[in-house]
């Protein structure tokens, strides 16, 4: 077997409350074998051997609504930091980052 399991990992967002690995593991495997699933609060990957079951997964389960949850799934492009612990770019927040802290407010009163 030649296909490399990124190529068929599929991402699955807005997951319901209650949502099992079974659950995930029974949904997709109409498509194909699946081969892991990993559950990360309210997303998920879904491991399948083939790059076309998981093709057709992702057309057939994309805003499928899903035990009350209408879910996301696309062809995951997650990866590995430096750490070994998997990077979650399915949800990008577009390159912005967080504001400053506050601090104590040196000169200045609370009210202007």
């Amino acid at each position: 077997m030649s296909d490399d399991l990124s190529n068929a990992k599929v991402f699955v967002g807005r997951l319901p409350d209650g949502c099992t690995d079974k659950d995930l593991e029974d949904l997709f495997r109409t498509y194909g074998q699946v081969t892991q699933v990993d559950l990360v609060g309210k997303y998920g990957f879904v491991h399948m051997t083939k790059r076309e079951e998981a093709d057709e997964a992702i057309k057939k389960l994309n805003n499928y609504n899903f035990m009350g949850s209408q879910l996301t799934v696309q062809i995951s492009t997650s990866k590995l930091s430096n750490t070994g612990k998997q990077r979650n770019n399915n949800y990008q927040n577009n390159n912005r980052r967080g504001g400053g802290g506050g601090g104590p407010m040196k000169g200045r009163t609370p009210y202007g």
